[in-house]
């Protein structure tokens, strides 16, 4: 009979990523509100969730204000380290690694209301190349847009003042009358959302 060797292949790993994107604000201007001036900070987790090693990873990314139109970002993703210590386009399976990108708050998108912003990953595996837009972990629908609203009301200006008086006998005599010495002090605070400044006392 003769002799019959039989050759199985085995398919190669199912390539695959997942990207997320979330936003945290900071008041960078100190005026007590998020608004113009201030910045987005937004930091980006794509995640080597497949079966193979992933190389040639490349962060894209969209920012437009609510109206659609489109918005430049103030510092582009930027990588900042991964899971298992692999360089920047590179992600071993199961790596993650972390980019970040920043927007400071301009007219435009005060104007809009807020902005919204997706980013776009790209890599390369041994099935082929693999993508994933964006997720915002904040939310339950998946990959959605990261919308920031922003509000243009400004914050409400506010203050109070108390005045306590004091009556030592300055002069010893043993009773508060003439001579003696009233000591007012006087407590300015401010009450309100935003930084008050020219704070003047007036006294009648």
């Amino acid at each position: 009979d003769p002799t019959i060797t039989r050759i199985t292949t085995t398919p190669p790993p199912a390539s695959s990523i997942f990207l997320t994107k979330a936003a945290s604000l900071t008041d960078t201007n100190g005026d007590g509100s998020i608004g113009l001036g201030d910045t987005i900070t937004y930091t980006i987790v794509a995640t080597n969730n497949g079966g193979d090693v992933l190389t040639n990873v490349t962060i894209s990314d969209q920012l437009s204000d609510l109206n659609g139109n489109a918005l430049t970002l103030t510092t582009t993703p930027v990588f900042v380290s991964s899971s298992q210590s692999s360089p920047a386009g590179t992600l071993e399976i199961g790596e993650q690694a972390t980019y970040r990108a920043t927007f400071i708050v301009n007219n435009q998108a005060m104007n809009a209301g807020g902005v919204s912003n997706t980013a776009t990953v790209t890599a390369q595996g041994t099935s082929g190349m693999v993508t994933d837009n964006s997720d915002d972990p904040a939310t339950t629908t998946p990959n959605d847009a990261t919308v920031t609203i922003l509000s243009i009301t400004p914050p409400s200006s506010s203050i109070v003042l108390t005045k306590a008086a004091s009556l030592p006998d300055t002069n010893g005599d043993g009773s508060i009358g003439i001579g003696d010495i009233i000591t007012y002090t006087i407590v300015a605070t401010n009450n309100g959302g935003d930084v008050l400044t020219n704070v003047t006392i007036s006294d009648q």
